[in-house]
This record gives structure tokens, C-alpha cells and sequence, in this order.
């Protein structure tokens, strides 16, 4: 490192104490993460969000939400934020890899934000617990979880799945406002 030191301070990378702190952290925006960063905002939860791709990051920053672009398999630009100070860290990526090397980073640091991973197959899952998230989500559960409350508690008829349809085109308008349609 002495040898870089001769190069000059990194401009690209914040001090160690200039990182601002956040409760709350997103990991990924665009399939989950936006529903994620619209019910932290209803509950002004301050909050920022890491994402790969810099025209989530930019609409991100139109919408007036701090977004850091930058790969979350990279333990330097881990290094660089203060998820070690968070109370809770939402990742809604779909790599086990990244969420691993993420969890394992914050984990080295401190034992206390809430950690919750994602994934798509059960493959990872005690990979992931085992590196010390508190939960992670199983798209494919939940969306089975929300079906059969549908069944449940309402009634099987044509008005209450034009209902949910209508529901859904105004999330889909929602999310499509929201810079994500990709």
C-alpha cells in the first residue's frame, strides 16, 4: 500500500470518516428493491441504495434517493460504505456469490444489522445463513404465501381477480414511474 500512497489520495474513494451512515440499505433496485425503497419512503426510513447499474443509480438520484453505483463482490468498494453501522440491509440481487462476499464483509465488522438476502433457488440457502444473513427471501414462497392468502380470504370469483388486476396494473404504472422498466 506505501507504494500507491506516492500516486496521492484515491479522489474516487470517501475517507473512512467521511462515510455517511444509514440505517437502511438496498441492495439491487430493480425488481424487488424498488417496492423495498417505496415502503421505506412511506415510513421516512432514511435509506440509500447500491446498485451495478448506473441508470438505476441516475434515476435513483432524479427521484431524489441516494444511490452508490458499485459491485458488491468488490470488498474495497464495501469498504468504502458504512453497512457495519446500519440496523438493517435489504439485498434483493439474485447472485448468492455477491450476497455472500457482502454478508461475510459486514459480518467481519459487526454482528448487529439485521441482514436479509435473496434468493431464487434454494441451492445457497444455508450458504448464506451460514455467512450470517438473519433471513432470506424466497421470491418463489412469498409469491406462493400471497396466492393462497388470495384463496383463503377472498371470495373465487371474477370480481376479485379483476380486482387483483387492477391492483397489479397500478403497481406496474407505479414501478414504471418509479425509472425501473427494464
Amino acid at each position: 500500500m506505501p507504494f500507491l500512497n506516492k500516486f496521492g489520495k484515491d479522489k474516487a474513494q470517501p475517507e473512512v470518516d467521511e462515510r455517511i451512515e444509514y440505517p437502511v440499505w438496498v441492495v439491487g433496485y430493480h425488481r424487488i428493491g424498488w417496492k423495498v425503497c417505496e415502503a421505506l419512503a412511506e415510513k421516512k426510513i432514511k435509506f440509500a441504495v447500491i446498485d451495478f447499474n448506473p441508470d438505476a443509480v441516475h434515476k435513483l438520484k432524479h427521484r431524489g434517493i441516494t444511490g452508490f453505483f458499485g459491485d458488491v463482490s468488490d470488498v474495497e468498494f464495501l469498504e468504502s460504505l458504512s453497512l457495519d453501522k446500519a440496523k438493517l440491509i435489504i439485498m434483493t440481487i439474485p447472485e448468492a456469490d455477491d450476497q455472500k462476499t457482502l454478508i461475510t464483509h459486514v459480518r467481519r465488522l459487526s454482528d448487529k444489522p439485521i441482514i436479509i438476502a435473496n434468493l431464487y433457488q434454494n441451492r445457497f440457502l444455508d450458504d448464506l445463513y451460514e455467512a450470517g444473513a438473519n433471513y432470506v427471501m424466497m421470491p418463489h414462497l412469498l409469491g406462493g404465501q400471497w396466492i393462497s392468502e388470495v384463496l383463503k380470504f377472498h371470495p373465487w370469483n371474477v370480481k376479485t381477480f379483476k380486482s387483483l388486476r387492477e391492483e397489479q396494473k397500478e403497481e406496474m404504472k407505479l414501478r414504471f414511474t418509479a425509472g425501473t422498466h427494464s
